[in-house]
């Protein structure tokens, strides 16, 4: 993690100061969890302001705080004033970025950001020294924590970039300075920021314009032959095709990829193509074959992706961290094979897509026409949009049962009245709806003192 004198974190970022002195080993922007001797950087965001916290950042250790022109206080060599903190937090970032000889890899797209990281950091992790984005942290002040927590001898560092609005990637990438910089797909997401489709795809692409001199951008292959493709001093490369012999579990998939037989523990052709994805990075790394199949054949499931639970009564594929038209489709195809497979009732707790814009009703409805074509036998609809995933699904198919929740709460009220034992549950939704609570529910009915009632036999 950065470290410095604080007069020079001061020249860094023009910040205006009463003369401080001492050094730092870390920035932070929670009170809660600053540690002794690092930076407190005050950010306003929607629900607090960090310059309510700042006594309490100073008295809990942290050697200085950087603050705005709005806060007022008594001249102190522990403050650093400047006119934003979150670009002063981004200015720092890009100092320290250059300062050490890291190789960056920036990763943005609709889906599959998260998961791929995941499997690009198992894969390089056996050969280099990496630091990654701890959780999603792919903002404007995420992605500059990312970057500051590296240690000062980290070899790689993988993280992710996100989008709400116009611009953002640009000044992300910029703060990154990627040598790799990869868009897994574009697909309808975040639309709200964006008036159209290709808007979105403009952003995603704008990665491109902090690349490093010499460095590589990956795209999936329609996109480089495509004229929005991005042109500069980089190479540009295609992800591979998706593996033609793709046989899948419960648990996984085994496929051939660069001329491997290889084993995924991650259920899904979502996951296997972030495998794709991960390879075309690791790959230009020298990374053989051989060892990268070694490596993904360890992965782990990452907490509320596609994470397949299995409860004394119930199975329940555990994908409520968020949602995009693109992901729940995924996610629906998961469920229906694992339905077939074991002859097993098939229910759908079904949040809304957040962020859609304008198409948003037309996305739902879409999902819905998805759901009754794929057979499920049950959705639990919570939020007006979810309403119409039901709505459209019951339209479709008659064998469909559906039930409509305002909230999240609602829904958890009621969950016994409707799941039965043996029942394959898939929970996704927009990160707003909650949905983990849900799967928190479902768990502690497997200790009801009423439990779930058994399937009547069919005839």
């Amino acid at each position: 993690m950065i470290q410095l004198p604080v007069s020079e974190l001061a020249r860094i970022i023009n910040a205006s100061t009463a003369g401080g002195h001492g050094h730092i080993s870390g920035v932070g922007t929670d009170s809660r969890d600053i540690k002794q001797g690092q930076c407190f950087f005050a950010i306003r965001g929607e629900n607090f302001d960090g310059h309510d916290f700042v006594n309490t950042a100073l008295c809990g250790g942290a050697a200085c705080a950087v603050v705005d022109r709005r806060y007022n206080h008594q001249p102190s060599p522990k403050i650093l004033t400047v006119t934003d903190t979150v670009k002063a937090l981004g200015q720092l970032a890009g100092h320290y970025r250059w300062s050490r000889p890291f190789k960056v890899i920036a990763i943005t797209g609709s889906v599959g950001k998260t998961t791929a990281r995941h499997i690009i950091a198992a894969v390089l992790a056996r050969k280099f020294k990496i630091h990654q984005s701890p959780a999603n942290f792919n903002n404007s002040i995420g992605l500059p924590l990312t970057l500051l927590g590296a240690e000062a001898d980290c070899e790689i560092i993988i993280a992710e970039l996100g989008t709400n609005s116009p611009g953002e990637i640009e000044v992300l990438s910029k703060t990154a300075s990627p040598d790799i910089a990869v868009v897994t797909a574009v697909k309808p997401a975040h639309l709200a920021g964006f008036e159209t489709f290709e808007h979105l795809l403009a952003e995603k692409l704008s990665i491109a314009k902090g690349l490093r001199t010499g460095g590589m951008l990956i795209l999936p292959a329609e996109l480089t032959q495509s004229p929005q493709c991005p042109k500069g001093d980089f190479t540009v490369a295609a992800i591979p095709p998706m593996p033609e012999d793709m046989v899948f579990s419960d648990k996984g998939s085994n496929f051939t990829l660069a001329g491997r037989k290889m084993t995924l523990p991650l259920a899904g052709a979502g996951n296997v193509a972030n495998v794709v994805v991960a390879w075309a990075v690791c790959s230009s790394l020298g990374i053989e074959a051989d060892d990268f199949a070694e490596a993904i054949g360890l992965l782990k499931p990452i907490k509320m992706r596609t994470e397949i639970v299995e409860y004394a009564d119930v199975t329940v594929i555990n994908d409520c961290y968020n949602a995009s038209p693109a992901s729940m489709e995924n996610a629906l195809g998961i469920l229906a094979q694992m339905g077939r497979r074991h002859s097993r009732r098939k229910v759908f707790i079904c949040g809304e897509m957040a962020e859609l814009g304008q198409d948003a009703d037309k996305f739902h409805r879409q999902l819905g026409q998805t759901a009754a074509a794929l057979q499920i036998d049950m959705i639990l609809a919570v939020g007006q949009s979810a309403k119409l995933v039901a709505e459209t699904a019951k339209n479709h198919y008659d064998g469909i049962e559906t039930e409509f929740f305002k909230n999240t709460e609602s829904l958890c009220d009621n969950l016994q009245k409707y799941l039965q034992k043996y029942d394959i549950v898939l929970v996704k939704g927009s990160r707003s709806a909650r949905l983990e609570r849900a799967v928190e529910k479902i768990k502690n009915l497997q200790n009801d003192t009423t439990p779930l009632r058994t399937p009547a036999a069919k005839r």
